[in-house]
């Protein structure tokens, strides 16, 4: 089970990296829309900003932000018209995917951009108690929700019953299909879920023809790892951490431990 986890990219977490190899941070206050009182942002320069103001003391789900909140702002980033992310969108067909760090968010969250191959799908996986915001910027990707192996078991923390789930096909909860600007969320609470792209895309900008999706992701807080699921027992599998394929648009070579950043 560990050698899988080992060549899937979207499970490999990474710790915080060191401040000079960290993706660049924005703290500019970004003015509200005036049609809904929220903050709206122009360019992935501004969004950065917004959400290091909306969470640098709370985090998601706290009483002073609500995830209606966040979700609203990252939405309201229009995707088809600033093509900044485009930078960002770094993949290797030899991977399912790659998973490219944004922004660190100072160690309060993790925003970074997923490149997806066509025909790819993310394992069955939690997310180790952490909120995930998710949002189309090119393509679409299909979200499929499960429900939690034992679902039955009482328990603050999902988590924790994991190890003692029943050999059963996972059952699944919804499936939804997400088109550029729309912007999905789970948390462990509400279940488990896999991604992968869609089919039949409506629009579609990225140069690279080997990409068939590309999407932003939120996480709060950031996490080290989380578990997969076989699908057809309900088992977990062994943690794995994660690993950037590139921080700030520069592709990581890991060596002995150490992260090296180097131009693309």
């Amino acid at each position: 089970m560990a050698s899988l986890l080992a060549h899937n990219p979207l499970f490999h977490n990474s710790h915080i990296a060191p401040s000079h190899q960290r993706a660049h941070s924005f703290a500019e206050p970004v003015a509200a829309s005036a049609q809904n009182g929220l903050p709206h942002p122009k360019s992935l320069s501004d969004l950065c900003s917004i959400l290091h103001n909306e969470l640098a003391t709370h985090g998601i789900g706290s009483d002073q932000v609500d995830v209606q909140r966040v979700q609203s702002i990252m939405e309201s980033y229009d995707a088809t018209k600033a093509e900044d992310w485009k930078r960002f969108a770094l993949y290797d067909p030899s991977k399912p995917y790659t998973r490219n760090l944004v922004d660190d968010g100072n160690g309060n969250f993790n925003l970074m951009v997923l490149c997806w191959g066509e025909g790819q799908k993310s394992p069955i996986h939690d997310h180790s108690g952490a909120h995930c915001l998710m949002k189309v910027l090119d393509g679409d990707l299909v979200e499929t929700q499960y429900h939690w192996p034992d679902e039955g078991v009482e328990t603050s923390d999902k988590s924790e019953h994991v190890d003692h789930a029943h050999e059963s096909m996972m059952e699944v909860k919804k499936t939804t299909t997400l088109e550029v600007n729309k912007v999905g969320y789970i948390h462990d609470k509400i279940g488990l879920h896999r991604v992968c792209p869609g089919e039949n895309p409506r629009f579609r900008s990225t140069e690279n023809e080997k990409i068939a999706a590309v999407s932003l992701h939120l996480y709060c807080p950031p996490f080290d790892t989380c578990r997969t699921f076989c699908e057809r027992t309900g088992e977990p599998r062994a943690q794995g951490k994660c690993l950037f394929y590139s921080m700030d648009g520069k592709k990581v070579n890991y060596i002995e431990k150490n992260c090296v950043l180097q131009d693309v």
